[in-house]
C-alpha cells in the first residue's frame, strides 16, 4: 500500500440503537395484498428520508383494490399526529 500511496479509510463505529419498544401486532394479511372489493384492505408505509437539512418522515396510505394512494404526509418527526392527520386526509377511493 505504501508503494501505491494508498491509505485505508477506517470509519468510526456507529452506536447501536435498540429497536423501538412497543406492542407487536398480529400479522393479519400474511402477504395477501389483493383485495376482492373496495375498502377491504388498506396499507400504510412509513419511510425515513435523510437529507442535508435533517431527516424527514414520509407516510403513504393506499387501498389494495385499486393500488391508489389515498393519503400522504411529510413531517420532520414520525409521531401520532402525523398518522391521525393522514387518516383524516384519506378519502373513499372511487371504484
Amino acid at each position: 500500500m505504501k508503494q501505491l500511496e494508498l491509505k485505508a479509510l477506517i470509519r468510526a463505529k456507529k452506536a447501536y440503537r435498540h429497536p423501538a419498544m412497543g406492542e407487536i401486532s398480529e400479522h393479519l394479511l400474511k402477504r395477501r395484498f389483493k383485495a376482492r372489493k373496495p375498502n377491504e384492505k388498506w396499507l400504510t408505509d412509513v419511510t425515513e428520508l435523510k437529507g442535508k437539512d435533517g431527516n424527514r418522515t414520509s407516510r403513504q396510505s393506499w387501498t389494495c383494490s385499486t393500488r391508489e394512494i389515498v393519503a400522504y404526509a411529510m413531517s420532520r418527526r414520525a409521531d401520532s399526529e402525523m398518522g391521525e392527520g393522514n387518516a383524516r386526509k384519506s378519502r373513499t377511493p372511487s371504484d
